[in-house]
């Protein structure tokens, strides 16, 4: 966000020429990965859509296709992200943000792609995933990351990368490149390179420190500029400029602190204006003036190796102002886990992040809460108890967060844990069997341990998620036979990037596979916490696949198996299956008997009798007339009224029989046909069971 209307005043109507860089005037490269995230979104908006929970394949390759151009052009770049914002310095900002995501999930829940704003769950894990695999150095740092960033850049005197304007403050030796400016695609990389000293000159400022007068008097994502202030510098008289209201208070600050020879005399110039108009404003501008001068210092802080003190040095505290653990800090710095274990040890208080989902079911943070408590009771085991905050969406009131207090006992929670467990350190020179043992535990699953090490490595671990998700979510079986068969789908290289998207969605679903999603992520720093008892996966890419699920959910519904025809599954693949789904359900299954069974079943008849006495058919219309307002009996809706004697039959007889080659059994058999044998006339009712409108057709046949 940063200072409001600076961007769109440099862009559009400034006299500041930004500088043209291209590839072989770089070395090195440091890069806000935070801001790059969302830059990929929407380069790749079509490519990427949020609408069914994450196109994780096609986002690596944006990723990757991004650090190819980099490698060729022989560029090292660093990726630095936000860390934990463990001061609360940006909170307000943070809500705010964390309520304009609520107008993005609504768009999802209508069919609507948003804007991608709404990150899917995995995108930050699947980022540093493949950095690692592309060996790309990168940190998590304490707080914001910005001023991290422009002090990393200095000290490796070369330019930074962002999307941000209060890059426009700070003073970066090698310059400031826009993200929006950057080209890349043709594998030439080229862009517009911003440097502070140009921008001072321009704004005919004296004295460099005039640069931090423009946040001061209008306000960033720490600090919101007191409104006296801003209508003190409104006093002075502006040159005739017609832009924007936010382009506008940009300019008037630019005129009037250019009117100073320095910062200090500006600051002394205003406090003598408002001890007569608003005293309790001076304060707010002290403050704010101190913030602005420990917020924007782009001089690298260390003496010694920078990249190392910034990896090793921290200012988080805990809640009780010790330090944090320096393994915990280790795992934290490069993505072993993530901004919320940090916040139970930093704030107890936990933002939850929102994900793609139905907003009119409870949050799907709900359905990993177990492991996030086994996660904070192993982080805090030095603890008899402990009382965590975690902010989440309401149910039913969707546009509203709230706060739920956990009471965690780490002893309860674990039992498994020693009394020699007294510190983090204790839990991880744990032998692998008893952290192994923790992690199962987790999930509910201790007794199914043999079993999940008769899957291939790639494959334990999804297990043990998909489980747990089956257990405690009680998804659709379909939507878990498509899950199961997607994950040796991607294993085998299946692509879902030219699947037509269109009638593809369904909300129900969405929720379900987000609360899969949350379940994972969860699961993979618990186990990252245990120093990987179990083999964490190495490519999420290869898990999951939103268009591919729902492709195959609406597949299995309407009997067909299209994509398994292009990319058939083999027996052994099969065999994977079975065992899998005898984890997650304690029953076997595999492809050919649920997706194709119509050549394995002997067709069968059965009839039923469904007998609607004169009394029930009377309950049953004036039950239907308190709910809809029409008069509703069996004979009604079963056949046409002219097909029903209707003072002497009071009996409806069903006979179900197969379709050509097709079974009313089958899973997968949704075209059924039932006889009708009403009266003296036969008819024939076919009803499609994967119709969302329950639509049937009725046709008159002679006896």
């Amino acid at each position: 966000m940063g200072i409001p209307g600076l961007t769109s005043y440099v862009n559009n109507f400034s006299s500041v020429k930004l500088g043209k860089i291209v590839g072989s005037d770089l070395e090195q490269l440091v890069i806000d990965g935070n801001a790059f995230i969302f830059y990929i979104f929407r380069h790749y908006r079509e490519q990427c859509p949020s609408l069914f929970g994450g196109q994780y394949s096609e986002l690596r390759k944006a990723f990757e296709e991004f650090l190819s151009v980099l490698k060729r052009n022989n560029i090292r770049p660093y990726l630095v992200f936000d860390g934990v914002d463990f001061d609360e310095a940006k909170r307000k900002t943070k809500e705010v943000r964390k309520r304009g995501t609520v107008l993005d999930v609504e768009s999802i829940n209508m069919g609507v792609d948003c804007k991608n704003r709404l990150k899917p769950s995995l995108t930050t894990e699947l980022l540093v995933e493949t950095l690692r695999a592309h060996d790309v150095q990168f940190l998590f740092v304490d707080g914001d990351a910005d001023k991290k960033v422009a002090q990393l850049a200095n000290y490796l005197k070369c330019p930074l990368l962002s999307n941000d304007s209060d890059f426009y403050i700070y003073q970066v030796a090698g310059g400031y490149i826009p993200l929006d400016t950057l080209e890349w695609e043709d594998g030439a990389i080229s862009a517009q390179v911003y440097y502070a000293k140009e921008f001072i000159t321009r704004c005919k400022f004296s004295n460099p420190d005039l640069l931090l007068g423009i946040p001061l008097l209008i306000g960033n994502d720490f600090y919101s500029a007191h409104a006296v202030i801003l209508a003190e510098v409104a006093e002075f008289k502006m040159s005739g400029f017609g832009g924007p209201k936010r382009t506008r208070d940009v300019v008037m600050v630019l005129e009037f602190l250019a009117k100073f020879s320095s910062l200090n005399e500006c600051v002394e110039y205003l406090e003598a204006k408002l001890s007569r108009r608003d005293p309790g404003a001076i304060d707010s501008l002290k403050k704010g003036l101190e913030l602005m001068k420990r917020v924007y210092n782009a001089i690298p802080e260390y003496d010694r190796d920078f990249i190392e003190e910034l990896e090793s040095h921290t200012d988080m505290k805990t809640y009780d102002n010790s330090t944090v653990d320096p393994l915990l800090l280790t795992l934290y710095r490069h993505g072993k886990i993530g901004l919320n274990e940090m916040e139970s040890i930093c704030c107890r208080w936990i933002d939850l992040p929102q994900s793609p989902e139905d907003v009119h079911q409870p949050t799907s943070q709900l359905a990993s809460r177990r492991i996030r408590v086994t996660i904070y009771a192993i982080i805090h085991c030095h603890l008899e108890s402990l009382d965590l905050t975690e902010n989440i969406r309401c149910f039913p009131n969707y546009k509203d967060f709230k706060n739920e207090v956990i009471r965690i006992i780490p002893r309860e929670v674990i039992p498994s844990l020693t009394p020699f467990c007294k510190t983090f350190k204790d839990v991880c020179d744990l032998s692998v069997e008893k952290r192994r043992d923790i992690l199962f535990q987790a999930v509910d699953c201790s007794s199914l341990t043999a079993k999940v090490y008769e899957l291939p490595g790639y494959l334990q671990f999804a297990a043990l998620v998909t489980r747990y998700w089956f257990t405690f979510c009680q998804p659709d079986a379909y939507e878990l036979r498509s899950l199961l068969v997607s994950f040796l789908l991607l294993q085998k290289g299946y692509s879902s990037a030219s699947i037509n998207q269109r009638r593809l969605f369904r909300l129900r679903v969405l929720h379900s596979l987000a609360q899969w999603q949350q379940i994972f992520k969860c699961l993979l720093h618990l186990n990252n916490l245990l120093y990987e008892p179990l083999s964490s996966p190495s490519c999420i890419s290869r898990l999951y696949d939103g268009k591919l699920i729902f492709t195959l959910l609406k597949q299995l519904h309407d009997g067909k198996s299209t994509i398994l025809g292009d990319c058939p599954l083999s027996p052994d693949d099969n065999d994977k299956l079975c065992k899998m789904s005898i984890i997650v359900t304690g029953e076997p299954y595999t492809v050919g008997k649920h997706i194709a069974p119509r050549r394995r079943i002997k067709k069968k008849e059965c009839s039923v009798t469904v007998v609607a006495k004169p009394d029930d058919n009377n309950k049953l219309c004036k039950m239907s007339i308190i709910v809809t307002g029409e008069p509703y009996t069996v004979g009604k809706h079963i056949a046409p009224r002219r097909q029903i004697k209707k003072k002497k039959e009071r009996s409806v007889t069903v006979v179900a029989k197969p379709k050509s080659k097709t079974s009313p059994t089958s899973a997968a058999a949704n075209h059924l046909s039932f006889g009708v044998s009403v009266s003296n006339k036969f008819a024939l009712l076919s009803l499609d069971e994967s119709s969302d409108d329950g639509d049937c057709s009725l046709s008159e046949t002679s006896d």
